[in-house]
């Protein structure tokens, strides 16, 4: 027999011709280790698919945990993301900083320079 070409159907036919053919203490004996047999085939098949009632349920908690550790992950990710963003924003920020005292600076310069010459064109108004 190959494991492919068992089914339901064949074993309830297998069994049916037994009883057809066999006597009737034997057929008792011979259908129920049949039975005995497929069940214990049927359940390692279960059990190996995780098709069990307590390993689907056990599946599909592995299943949640999963989605809420990708879901965090995503998460995780979008925060890193808007983090670098942020700390991109901040270079840019203390780059424009420098420049804004750079500028000032040279505002005051010329500031001083600008009231050093009105300085002295007063002094040179008065002075006429």
């Amino acid at each position: 027999f190959r494991l492919a070409a068992l089914s339901n159907t064949t074993i309830a036919f297998v069994c049916t011709s037994i009883f057809t053919f066999v006597g009737m203490r034997e057929s008792f004996i011979m259908v129920s280790s049949i039975v005995c047999g497929w069940t214990v085939v049927l359940a390692y098949v279960f059990w190996s698919c995780e098709l069990m009632p307590w390993q689907a349920a056990q599946s599909k908690l592995l299943e949640d945990i999963a989605l809420q550790n990708q879901q965090q992950m995503s998460v995780t990710n979008g925060a890193i993301a808007d983090m670098q963003l942020l700390l991109e924003v901040l270079d840019v920020s203390k780059m424009t900083n420098v420049q804004v005292e750079k500028i000032e600076g040279r505002l005051r310069s010329v500031q001083g320079d600008v009231g050093a010459i009105m300085n002295s064109l007063r002094l040179d108004y008065f002075d006429v």
